[in-house]
């Protein structure tokens, strides 16, 4: 099934984000069968009491996603609505803290460093498939590219996003410098 099509003539440096970010979307694991269908990854604290049953019912059957032990830990969410509702209601987990973090993350804009022994250039993929493009310092936190595009992107200061660098949240890494984290000259998709 041919599921994305590049229409022009792509050079390697646009071609690598593409290709990783359609792998991201598009498992390589899913069944013959079915399209795969892209995933998100939801806190717990923003699901409705439904969607909490069902990713319990998911983790319980081995198949739940990312769950890891943490009832408050996020957890990926297929688009599937095949589970059947259970009869026994559940406690809802507690809030996760990354909620209130993430909301505590300020949009700034930030002036671009000069030399570039001690700066590197990251681009910046949006969801509709525009670019940004900035210059950060190399031992700026992974915060500032959070503030960042709270900043630049209006749509990002009203809801929440994921920056994701070859498949791995970069929110995990938040408080690790843009060299400790390997950002450097790096292309980052921001995902709503």
């Amino acid at each position: 099934e041919r599921v994305h099509v590049w229409n022009k003539t792509i050079d390697p440096e646009d071609f690598l984000p593409d290709v990783t970010e359609f792998l991201d979307v598009h498992s390589l694991m899913e069944s013959a069968s079915a399209p795969s269908q892209p995933k998100k990854k939801k806190l717990v604290s923003d699901m409705t009491e439904e969607e909490q049953l069902r990713a319990a019912m998911l983790a319980s059957m081995g198949d739940g996603g990312s769950m890891g032990g943490d009832a408050s830990s996020a957890i990926v969410i297929s688009n599937e609505q095949d589970v059947p509702a259970t009869s026994e209601p559940e406690e809802p987990a507690p809030a996760a803290e990354e909620v209130s973090d993430f909301d505590s993350i300020q949009p700034v804009r930030h002036d671009e460093p000069t030399d570039p022994a001690t700066s590197t250039r990251i681009g910046f993929r949006l969801s509709d498939g525009s670019r940004l493009m900035h210059r950060f310092s190399k031992d700026a936190p992974v915060r500032v590219l959070f503030e960042f595009i709270k900043a630049e992107v209006e749509d990002a200061r009203s809801q929440p996003f994921e920056l994701v660098f070859f498949g791995r949240q970069l929110w995990d890494q938040i408080n690790m410098t843009l060299a400790e984290a390997g950002l450097e000259n790096s292309q980052v998709m921001v995902q709503m």
